[in-house]
């Protein structure tokens, strides 16, 4: 379907139109968008000669900046100095068929019908065509993520987490947490993700066992930005947000989020600046450091417990 002839293009100038005049609620831009999602599915893997690096050193500074983020994601140690990478071929002034994907202008488009779009089949589906273009671990998914930040997607991306509609809130959760893995955004991800996610972990219940996957993301993506940004995290971390992790990583029935809310909740208490914090709101190390904790802290991170 990509390389039918006109069909892309077609797609993207009626969504265009559509902005443009203010009509995002009807199936006809659902049908398309949903389209355009699936276009957008492994799109490095099944179109790789328009994502080809020809910079060896460049490749080599990005291979290791994510082997050391995966190394550090459970430490406080983690990078915060990646390089803000340049891709000429997003930014091709008429672009056509498979470019039109992936294209800086089709970014702000798609980000546009975030912000006007009401009808949630059409935010689902333009969220996950952005989860696509960001969920793989190369160097195109690093530079969409920081497109997406540069053309100030976040506040947009992260308002859909308050969202009553559980596809659309796990998309958005997806895609927030594949931004959250390079690591030059976590700091403005910090400010603008970690208290709408703080805020999702504390409403957690023992009925949302739907919403298992959706917990286990934002749960890892807290991981991330907390030690990353310990300050910000201490004006997040509360009684209440602590209860929850606890229970969740000893309730069975979150088999997903279970081990990454214990290995969260392993990792705080190694955080000094965070411990002194929470031994000022009352809270002691058991909560933190136990059987439970630990071993979801081993599995998770690989790292002996000493």
């Amino acid at each position: 379907m990509r390389n039918c002839p006109g069909l892309i293009n077609s797609l993207m100038t009626y969504v265009q139109g559509q902005v443009e005049r203010g009509e995002l609620d009807d199936k006809s831009v659902e049908n398309c968008v949903c389209i355009l999602h699936n276009l957008s599915y492994q799109l490095d893997k099944e179109a790789p000669e328009h994502f080809s690096i020809t910079d060896d050193e460049t490749t080599q500074k990005q291979k290791a900046n994510e082997d050391k983020s995966k190394n550090s994601l459970f430490s406080s140690k983690s990078t915060k100095n990646q390089k803000e990478l340049s891709f000429p071929a997003m930014d091709t002034p008429n672009p056509e068929g498979v470019s039109l994907l992936y294209n800086r202008k089709s970014l702000q488009m798609y980000l546009f019908v975030l912000r006007l779009s009401h009808n949630e089949a059409t935010l689902e589906a333009c969220c996950g065509t952005l989860q696509n273009l960001a969920g793989s671990k190369n160097l195109v998914s690093t530079v969409m993520s920081q497109a997406f930040e540069k053309l100030n997607g976040l506040p947009l991306i992260t308002s859909l987490l308050n969202s009553a509609n559980q596809n659309l809130q796990k998309t958005a959760m997806s895609l927030l947490g594949n931004m959250s893995r390079v690591s030059n955004l976590r700091a403005t991800m910090a400010k603008e993700v970690l208290p709408q996610v703080s805020s999702f972990l504390s409403s957690v219940t023992p009925n949302m066992v739907e919403s298992d996957g959706t917990i286990a993301t934002a749960c890892r993506m807290m991981q991330t930005l907390a030690l990353a940004e310990p300050e910000l995290s201490k004006k997040v971390f509360n009684r209440n947000l602590i209860m929850t992790l606890s229970f969740l990583s000893e309730d069975m029935s979150f088999s997903t989020a279970r081990q990454p809310a214990g290995a969260l909740l392993y990792s705080l208490w190694g955080q000094k600046d965070i411990q002194n914090m929470l031994k000022k709101q009352g809270m002691i190390k058991d909560t933190f450091v136990n059987t439970v904790t630990s071993a979801s802290y081993r599995i998770i991170t690989g790292i002996p417990i000493r």
